[in-house]
């Protein structure tokens, strides 16, 4: 099932400032990527990309997948996609 890539404007403030919206779904695709190469055995991953004049690199291990998994939320959020949370049952 794949996800649709809401039609959102690029930030104009915090991290992905100055980003595209190409280049945030971008970002998102190395980040997930290199989640399922460090998940799968992968001993180190790297996820980088363009802003503004420069560029950003940053590389993952295995202990930092917490961290890739919120590079990951924050790129989401970026792009106006929303993680589904688990619906909670409620027994009296």
């Amino acid at each position: 099932m794949s996800q649709t890539i809401p039609t959102v404007c690029p930030p104009v403030s915090g991290t992905f400032a100055g980003l595209s919206v190409l280049a945030l779904q971008a970002a998102l695709m190395q980040a997930q990527q290199a989640l399922i190469n460090l998940e799968t055995g992968a001993l180190v991953a790297t996820v980088s990309y363009a802003q503004g004049e420069g560029n950003r690199s940053v590389t993952y291990s295995r202990a930092d997948s917490g961290r890739l998994r919120q590079l990951i939320a924050e790129l989401q959020a970026a792009l106006g996609l929303r993680a589904r949370r688990a619906i909670g049952v409620r027994f009296a």
